[in-house]
């Protein structure tokens, strides 16, 4: 995974949709394909730093696909090896006038696991 400049400057009150956060590349040589597995520490939400009730949802999205993070989201691809692929990935998000957010950094950690089918 390749973060873009934007990944970690958000405006967060200016909404997003579909703005490039990352590139995500994979390879792999199994016999059945692969699953990648996306997960948010945060259930798909930019949290403040300090005060975890204060929060702004998001969802990534890949092409045309929006991937909810509110519970871990498994993939697919069930494409014998060795192969390799990538995917631009996207945020979307609503934006919020900086008068109602806190002061501070919002963050959230996203995890892909690559697994053999």
């Amino acid at each position: 995974v390749t973060p873009t400049p934007l990944a970690t400057t958000l405006p967060l009150d200016t909404t997003q949709n579909n703005s490039l956060v990352a590139d995500v590349s994979a390879k792999w040589n199994t016999l059945n394909g692969v699953r990648i597995s996306v997960s948010s520490a945060n259930a798909g939400q930019l949290q403040h730093d300090s005060v975890a009730t204060s929060v702004i949802s998001y969802t990534l999205q890949a092409g045309a696909q929006n991937i909810n993070l509110s519970s871990p989201q498994d993939f697919d691809f069930p494409i014998a090896g060795p192969q390799s692929g990538s995917q631009a990935l996207g945020i979307n998000y609503t934006g919020i006038s900086y008068d109602l957010l806190l002061e501070g950094d919002y963050t959230d950690t996203v995890t892909f696991t690559i697994s053999a089918l």
